[in-house]
């Protein structure tokens, strides 16, 4: 049906219930009405009575097509069950939607409720508070000035696969949490605060330096280990500043320090030592009670002939020998009566030293057990110098096998006073 447009408003104004049947069929049909520029009718459609749009074919798209050579639509898409606009769509009003909705483009508005599910695949912006009381799934950037909040879970990187990261805007420069998707770990870009606790099932490690108690209060600085028999702790202690084990400590390696204080039993290769509490006088030795307890107990002297074996000169039975014939020199018998002293004396008018020796052979008593610990033998002399260079008096001692018995302090004596060596070396049991 091909109407004028005079025709049209003439209808209309007889029969208002029958321009909007009318006029359905020009926004379908009539191109000549379309070309018409001159027509700018007040009301197009009548939606008291329009209330269906044919299905046509039943199998193709319905939709209401806006200008033919702008061309927009509002379509139902039958393959996907729902409303498709061709162009950007503004609403003045709210939003609500009770099933799915999904926007490929860009959103904006004053508010949007969504009761149900809502798949966001690009960009989602908000200017105020964005609150999810189910999970919340972002395929990519969530960008908002408010606060965003959620009764369940808001994940990102749904796809899993790469980074998934949080952003946080800085003045200074942006910060971020990140996932990184290779080493399969969160990094941080700045500092954390965590004014609560900090529960880590896995291991904590840092490249640098780890601090407990950083505000350096009036507090212990406590370290806590797990353990099913119940917790163990490394204190430092703030009253008696120092740290604090309550627990056994041992250590494969050295242990090492200017001061040890032990406050109990001290345990040396599998035995238990109880010291005791006093220092003790001059002279005493600790002695053990055969379990651990030690004492101390006073030097005495024990099995043997609880004497001492003197020999002056003249030594009874001795030999006197030179270390070489071509030296020479005079062996002497004196007395120091001033010092109470007998001495043998060796002078040479060589310019070189002249060695001579005095052997004598000592005999040890049948009950001999040990030699004196402290002072195994003493040996009285005096020189003319004390130059050792120039002069010096060497004892050597053998035993009945004729080896040479290692002693410390039995060589290169000199000193112009009257001097008593001790000689060290034969210890323990002869």
């Amino acid at each position: 049906m091909r109407l004028s447009s005079s025709q049209f408003l003439r209808m209309r104004a007889l029969h208002r219930g029958v321009a909007l049947v009318i006029g359905s069929v020009m926004l379908v049909s009539s191109v000549g009405v379309q070309a018409a520029s001159s027509w700018n009718p007040t009301v197009l459609v009548n939606t008291e009575s329009f209330n269906t749009i044919d299905e046509g074919d039943s199998t193709t798209n319905i939709e209401i097509r806006f200008g033919g050579t702008l061309n927009e639509k509002l379509f139902y898409d039958r393959t996907n069950n729902r409303f498709v606009f061709s162009r950007g769509l503004r609403v003045g009003g709210n939003i609500t939607a009770t099933g799915s909705l999904s926007i490929q483009g860009t959103m904006s508005g004053v508010y949007l409720r969504v009761d149900r599910n809502a798949d966001i695949w690009g960009n989602l912006a908000a200017s105020g508070t964005i609150n999810v009381d189910g999970a919340a799934t972002l395929g990519s950037t969530l960008d908002t000035v408010g606060a965003v909040t959620t009764d369940s879970t808001l994940q990102i990187n749904d796809d899993n696969t790469g980074n998934a990261q949080l952003i946080f805007g800085n003045d200074a420069g942006d910060e971020t949490i990140t996932f990184n998707d290779g080493t399969e770990e969160f990094d941080v870009s700045d500092d954390a605060n965590v004014t609560g606790t900090l529960d880590v099932t896995g291991t904590v490690t840092t490249n640098t330096n780890l601090t407990i108690n950083a505000d350096n209060g009036d507090a212990d600085a406590v370290l806590t280990f797990g353990n099913d028999a119940g917790a163990k702790a490394l204190t430092y202690s703030n009253t008696n500043t120092r740290f604090e084990f309550n627990d056994d400590i041992r250590t494969t390696g050295n242990l090492s320090g200017s001061t040890l204080t032990v406050d109990g039993t001290v345990t040396i290769r599998g035995v238990a030592y109880t010291f005791p509490s006093d220092d003790g006088t001059n002279g005493q030795f600790l002695r053990t009670d055969g379990n651990g307890v030690l004492t101390w107990a006073a030097s005495s002297v024990g099995t043997g002939s609880g004497g001492v074996v003197a020999l002056s000169p003249e030594y009874p039975n001795a030999v006197y020998f030179s270390s070489g014939s071509s030296y020479i020199g005079q062996m002497g018998y004196a007395y120091d009566s001033t010092n109470k002293e007998s001495y043998y004396r060796w002078t040479s008018t060589k310019s070189g030293i002249q060695d001579y020796w005095t052997a004598v052979r000592v005999r040890i008593p049948d009950n001999f057990v040990s030699w004196d610990n402290v002072r195994p033998m003493q040996f009285r002399y005096r020189t003319g110098n004390a130059s050792s260079a120039v002069n010096k008096l060497s004892v050597r001692m053998l035993d009945t096998a004729g080896a040479v018995v290692t002693l410390t302090g039995a060589e290169g004596l000199a000193n112009t006073s009257w001097t008593t060596a001790t000689i060290t070396g034969p210890a323990g049991a002869g």
